[in-house]
This record gives structure tokens, sequence and C-alpha cells, in this order.
């Protein structure tokens, strides 16, 4: 019987094959697995801070003042783009893109894996700005280059900041008020004096003398029908024929100018225009210029009684009398200002010579809302409010025996008031002289406050003549 051996080059060649097979085979499934690693795209879910990412670094981060100051980072989400099928792990925590939470007080470690397990390790680091927006940094830029003035009205056009600066004279026979005006074009740092006598522009007239708004507490109007406007006072009285001049007395003058140097008195209708008046509340709103209670004429040259009249011009020469008499109670001397799409006026001294710390708004001139009977500041008189930053702030004024308020508050509706402590990054430095009837510029980022009404010192009036600048941030 004849047995058939085996093939066994046959064998060998199937072998052989077989094991080819399976090489080539374990060969494709290696090419498969990547070793491509990296993150392409990083950012933080709710913010739109920008991140860099430095490949050859392997650090991430975003610029110092791209996350608002105060950000709390200790609980975000991080949403980020891989090369190919990564893994990513955060201390051996896998991580899922626009769902893991992580802790980025301190740099974080995001450990990038390859399908073919090369890994690359980024350090995130988040920045969160430092600079508290409300920074204000102050500085007394200038002092004594003019005569201190008991009251100080501002301005600011074409590029120039304008102050306008009243004493009155007490004496039975004053023979001038005092007056002055100046000029700075260079952020407050150097002013030069126009004289309200210099005929190059105009302001003396061998009949009517100075052709110039003067008097004491005016009220002062900007960019309104592309002008700046003052409103009432308190003017000097007219020469007799012995040289004498009797009590000065308000007066219901308006006045414009386009330059700030150049002014032009407006003829108004008498029968209906407000009544003569100081310490005049003069506001910009609504394509309207209002003119707000003050104070006509008293005995002797006191302090007359206090008005709540309001009137509205939509020329400056033709007024229209919106209400004969406001909801809040006649005073002299608010701060006010437009604000939140509202008239305002804070405090003031109404006709029982009782200073006030109430809180009054209107849209419409003709009614008004009596927003606070008593708000946290102390009650006063010609303090000042001007907007910045979204917010109001209040300073200074006078208070009872003649105390001049240092102090500053802030308020970010109108009615809810918080004093500035301090340690607050927009207080004014303590060596900021209390005072009233000062001036207040808002121009841009900068705030300047000027001269004004200063404290009793060994019973003598002091009047002030600096200025002070507050930087905000950029």
């Amino acid at each position: 019987m004849n047995k058939r051996l085996p093939n066994f080059r046959l064998l060998a060649v199937l072998t052989l094959g077989l094991s080819l097979s399976f090489l080539f085979s374990c060969n494709d499934d290696d090419e498969k697995l990547s070793d491509l690693t990296g993150l392409i795209g990083f950012s933080l879910d709710g913010f739109t801070a920008d991140f860099t990412i430095d490949q050859a670094g392997l650090t991430i981060t975003n610029g110092t003042d791209s996350l608002p100051f105060g950000t709390d980072v200790t609980a975000l989400v991080a949403v980020y783009e891989t090369v190919d099928e990564n893994t990513v792990t955060v201390a051996d925590v896998e991580q899922e893109s626009g769902v893991t939470v992580n802790d980025f007080s301190s740099p974080i470690d995001y450990t990038v894996i390859a399908e073919d397990g090369t890994a690359n390790i980024y350090t995130v680091s988040v920045n969160v700005s430092q600079v508290d927006p409300e920074t204000v940094s102050w500085n007394k830029v200038t002092e004594e280059q003019w005569d201190a003035y008991e009251v100080v009205r501002t301005a600011t056009v074409g590029g120039n900041l304008f102050v306008y600066g009243y004493t009155k004279n007490t004496s039975s026979f004053a023979t001038t008020d005092i007056v002055g005006t100046y000029m700075s074009s260079d952020e407050g740092a150097t002013w030069t004096m126009v004289d309200a006598r210099d005929t190059q522009y105009n302001y003396v007239d061998e009949e009517e003398g100075y052709l110039m708004p003067q008097g004491r507490s005016v009220g002062m109007v900007e960019d309104f029908n592309g002008k700046i406007w003052s409103i009432g006072g308190w003017a000097r009285g007219r020469q007799d024929e012995e040289g004498n001049r009797p009590f000065d007395d308000p007066v219901n003058d308006v006045w414009s100018s386009t330059d700030g140097l150049a002014w032009t008195k407006h003829t108004l209708v008498d029968s209906i225009t407000f009544s003569a008046r100081e310490d005049v509340t003069a506001l910009n709103y609504d394509s309207k210029m209002w003119v707000i209670g003050g104070n006509g004429a008293g005995f002797f040259g006191a302090l007359g009684a206090p008005l709540n009249d309001v009137w509205s011009t939509t020329d400056g020469t033709t007024y229209t009398q919106v209400t004969e008499s406001a909801a809040f109670p006649a005073r002299t001397a608010p701060a006010s200002i437009v604000f939140d799409g509202k008239m305002w006026i804070f405090g003031g001294l109404d006709g029982g010579s009782v200073l006030l710390n109430d809180v009054w708004s209107s849209t419409d001139g003709a009614t008004w809302t009596e927003e606070s009977s008593a708000a946290a500041f102390p009650a006063r008189k010609a303090a000042e409010v001007f907007a910045f930053n979204g917010k109001l702030f209040l300073i200074g004024g006078e208070g009872a025996d003649g105390v001049q308020y240092a102090d500053m508050w802030v308020s970010e509706d109108g009615v809810t008031w918080a004093e500035v402590a301090e340690t607050d990054a927009f207080a004014i430095p303590n060596t900021f002289t209390g005072r009233s009837d000062f001036g207040v510029i808002v121009d841009g980022l900068n705030i300047y406050l000027i001269g004004g009404k200063g404290p009793i010192v060994d019973e003598v009036q002091t009047y002030l003549s600096d200025v002070w600048k507050g930087k905000g941030v950029e």
C-alpha cells in the first residue's frame, strides 16, 4: 500500500503566506494610530477674552486686561479644539470641552494624548485685570494761577477749558463785582487770563460797561444749540451820578457763546420770561434749555426768597413757563444734572434757611417725583454732581454753620447713595480742601474740580484757586 507523503513545499508556502499576512495586518493597524497631538483652539465659556496658544513653549494665556476686574475664575469651563481624536486630562481627570469645570486661580496643566499614547502638556494661565475700572488717579495739577473767587463756573468749548470766576462785593456801595475769565488748552495745567475788559473780544461798551456775562451763581449750560449759555446771576448795580453803586441785584440776563470768549446777550420777551434770580438750576435736556428755581432779590443785598418755578426754551430767547410751582419745595443752590433720561435736583436751601438732602426727578419739567425725602448724604447747598462711568458722584457743598464739605458720595440710580471711602478706587485724597460753588468739568476720562468757596480760617472766609484732576482708567 502506497502512502502519499506530505507536500512540504506547499506547506512551506502556505506557512510563509500566513506569516506575511499576519505581519502586514499588524503593520496596517500600527499605521492607523496617530501620534499627532495638540490643542489648536482655547476659550472660556461665557467670555470673549482671546487666548494665545504658543505651540513651541506649550503655553496658553490671555491678555492681562481681557478678563474684567473681579472676575471669579474658581469655576470656569474651557472650550477647546484638538487635532485628530486626542484625549485631554487635567490631573488624570478626563476633560470634556464645554462641560468640565476647573479652578483657574493658578495655572493648570492640560495633558493632550494622541492615539498612540504620545502626549503634550500645555500650561494654561488665566489672567484677570488687576486694575479696578472705577479707579481714578487724582492729582492737584495747579494752584494759585488766578485770583481766588467765591463762585466758579466752568465750560468746555472747542478743546479748551474755561473758568469764569465771580466774587460779590458786600459793601453797601460796591464798586464792582470781581470777575475773571481763564482759558486752558493743556488739560488744566496752565491757564491764561482773558480780561473781561479786553476790547479784542468786544467786552466793553461806553454806556453798558461789561458786555460779557458777569455775576454770582449763574446757571451754566453746555452744548445747547451749539453754544454755551449763562443764565441769570447776581450782577453789579449801575453807577449813579456821584460814582456810587447801589446794592447789586439778581438779573434774568441770558448770554451765549460759541467759543467761550465772545458773548452775545439775548433780548428776552419780558411778558413771558422768568424773573430775575441767582443760584439758578439750568439744564440741557430733551432738546430744550431749562431754568429751574433759584432765588430772587432780598432786602439790602440779603438772600432773596427761593423759587420752584420751571421754564423751558428751544432757542434761548423765548421761554415757556412749564409750571409756576413744582412739587418740590422752593429752594436755591441745589445740585443738578441730567442722568438716565431724567432731570435731577439734590438738596439746596429752602425758604426757611433749612438745608436739604432730598432728591427729585422729572422727565417733563412739570411733574416731579420725590425719589428720596432724605438721602444718605448730609444736607447741603452749592454741592456739585457729575456722571462718570455710568454712576453719579456728589461732592462738596456747604453745610450748617458754613462748613465746607470735602466728602464724595456715589449712586448708581440717583436714589441710593453711599459715601466713597478713603480706600475706594475712586476716592479723592484727604488733602482735597472742602468747598462749595466750585467748578466741575468731565472731559472723557478726565475730571476737573476747580476753585470755589473754601472753609473759614481764623474767622476769615477763604476762596480757592486750585485745580484737581482725576484720570480714569483707559
